[in-house]
């Protein structure tokens, strides 16, 4: 088992209801879909292992401790994607043990409807705290049911704080800074969410000359309510504001803002409003 990673071993799209078949038939679907997808070099939000699972993506991370989440993102990992149910049963199972249902409970992000939740997580049971374990689930997406499973190792990263794991994830992935022509481009030209009205809020100016002479600086443990940069999630801070779509924003540094400015021109689906990046 390797250390220092999450591994999905298989994700396996069913036909709806094909999951409580026979075992002979899942195991022959499990077979054939056990190529069906590759990891991505996506940033992972959560300081899990991010994989494509048909037209959206599952993270799972192994916290600090007995701590277990699932996420389910979009395309774009800023996107959540929330499904109708309250819990969800996956099955775990130690190396060489029998599997034993398990059950994640709803956890609600900021902007999921009423029903409904894009994270599930629970606490591991004590006979499994601390062992490399199987997970498998069966999540219900666009009218389609994946089967997917995962190997957790226990020693990825538990002896760091989960959102420190994160940080160090996302400092690699940091995004460039915008320059010359391309700088130029990006905030005197509207488009999608970002509109004349946004840039003459934001002073006719880019980041660059706005905050010029202001040290950014990342603080990846914010505390409960506190707003958060929406592209690193480390605490955001107020000098770096920009405003999207009539609506202004906190950044943690200036080369956040070049790629939020872009993901709102590009995707314009994937932005939330302010309020929704906040600590939960």
């Amino acid at each position: 088992m390797m250390r220092n990673a999450i591994y999905l071993a298989l994700i396996v799209p069913l036909a709806a209801g094909t999951l409580s078949g026979c075992g002979g038939t899942r195991a022959a679907a499990e077979a054939a879909g056990a190529h069906a997808s590759g990891e991505h070099g996506h940033e992972s939000p959560h300081g899990g292992r991010i994989r494509a699972v048909g037209d959206h993506q599952v993270e799972v991370v192994r916290e600090q401790g007995r701590g277990l989440t699932l996420y389910i993102l979009g395309k774009d990992e800023a996107e959540l994607v929330p499904i109708p149910l309250k819990s969800l049963d996956v099955e775990l199972s130690a190396e060489d043990g029998e599997a034993s249902t398990f059950t994640l409970k709803a956890r609600p992000q900021a902007g999921d409807p009423g029903g409904s939740a894009s994270r599930f997580s629970g606490e591991l049971p004590l006979n499994l705290a601390g062992e490399p374990i199987s997970l498998a689930a069966a999540l219900p997406l666009a009218g389609k049911s994946y089967r997917v499973r995962f190997e957790l190792d226990p020693h990825r990263r538990d002896r760091i704080h989960p959102e420190m794991a994160a940080m160090l994830e996302r400092q690699s992935a940091m995004p460039e800074a915008a320059t010359g022509e391309q700088e130029q481009k990006l905030y005197f030209t509207p488009g999608g969410l970002y509109t004349a009205e946004d840039i003459a809020a934001n002073g006719q100016q880019t980041p660059a000359e706005k905050f010029r002479g202001v040290v950014s600086a990342h603080d990846a443990n914010p505390k409960k309510g506190e707003r958060v940069c929406p592209i690193t999630g480390t605490k955001a801070n107020p000098k770096f504001s920009w405003t999207v779509g009539g609506k202004q924003y906190l950044f943690c540094c200036p080369p956040c803002v070049d790629e939020f400015v872009r993901r709102a021109k590009e995707k314009p689906s994937s932005v939330k409003a302010p309020e929704a990046y906040s600590k939960h």
